[in-house]
């Protein structure tokens, strides 16, 4: 999590900018159709992939940012309980546990309280796009 402003506008003078300029108009309709497309993507997700298939999308983004190679263990620490982890991912606790679990059964992950170790990045490649 990063630190982060936020910033309000009122609608009128939003509106009368838009209208003298086109590339702001442009630019609000990228960034607006943008939010659409990963709005549409999240209701897809949510509805139609299984809590471990959501869990390895996840984890793999983790791991990508750390700088994760393939053939490499890839430490990713454990910053998020598992409550957080299962809000944003629409499930509950112990839907995680469940598919953290399965997944170190089959030698994706190593697990311990402090962080998870992905051991094979293309295993958890084939879960996320299964």
């Amino acid at each position: 999590m990063l630190d982060s402003e936020a910033w309000q506008f009122e609608t009128d003078p939003v509106i009368n900018l838009i209208g003298r300029s086109q590339p702001l108009a442009f630019a609000l309709m990228r960034h607006m159709a943008f939010r659409a497309n990963r709005l549409i993507d999240l209701v897809l997700d949510l509805s139609l992939r299984s809590v471990e298939r959501r869990l390895a999308s996840f984890l793999l983004s983790l791991a990508m940012r750390a700088g994760a190679e393939p053939g490499k263990p890839c430490v990713i620490p454990r910053q998020l309980d598992m409550n957080t982890v299962a809000a944003r991912l629409g499930t509950v606790r112990e839907e995680i546990s469940r598919a953290l679990n399965r997944m170190q059964r089959e030698g994706i992950l190593s697990l311990s309280r402090q962080e998870i170790v992905v051991l094979d990045l293309n295993a958890l490649e084939r879960v996320t796009y299964e």
